[in-house]
């Protein structure tokens, strides 16, 4: 689950080891359920943000203060937030039994489309992380490339799939 949604989110869409991976599906999942756009450009702001931390701290020789109390619970209902996506696209019988006794959840074919959480949050964390690295000037040049470069990654992907595809929307738009 966690490579359909890295692949997904920063790279191309996972729809074809998602064939693999998806052993339970009862549809027959395609391009369009993987493709979110976000691009690389979050992930290597992120983890540019990351290794600079991690150097600080081995730097200064010192760990990271672990947060207490009400910030400790923040952080352990963050994580789960962002873990139910992935677990719920976890196959177990038992587990699949249960969601499909929970009201909201019971009608759904398939969870997969619960992955586009992740949009807004990676964006938030590359926002905030690129907020909070070098100057000012830095911080809106580096964000004008990565808009930019967004802008042209979508703009550049091959739609090929899209037009060999039979629909016809014409009735629809008459």
């Amino acid at each position: 689950m966690v490579r359909l949604v890295s692949q997904s989110l920063f790279v191309w869409p996972a729809h074809e080891p998602a064939e693999s991976i998806l052993v339970n599906s009862a549809w027959r999942l395609q391009r369009h359920e993987f493709e979110y756009g976000v691009s690389f450009v979050p992930a290597l702001i992120l983890a540019a943000f990351a290794l600079s931390k991690l150097w600080g701290w081995v730097r200064e020789r010192r760990l990271p203060a672990l947060p207490r109390g009400v910030r400790a619970l923040y952080w352990v209902a963050l994580l789960a937030l962002v873990a139910l996506p992935v677990a719920l696209n976890y196959h177990a019988p038992a587990w699949n039994a249960l969601l499909k006794q929970v009201p909201v959840l019971k009608h759904s074919s398939n969870f997969i489309r619960w992955f586009g959480v992740y949009v807004p949050i990676v964006s938030a964390l590359a926002a905030l992380a690129l907020d909070r690295t070098g100057t000012r000037r830095f911080r809106a040049v580096a964000a004008a490339i990565g808009i930019l470069t967004v802008i042209a990654v979508n703009a550049l992907a091959g739609r090929d799939h899209y037009a060999g595809q039979p629909y016809d929307p014409r009735p629809v738009v008459e």
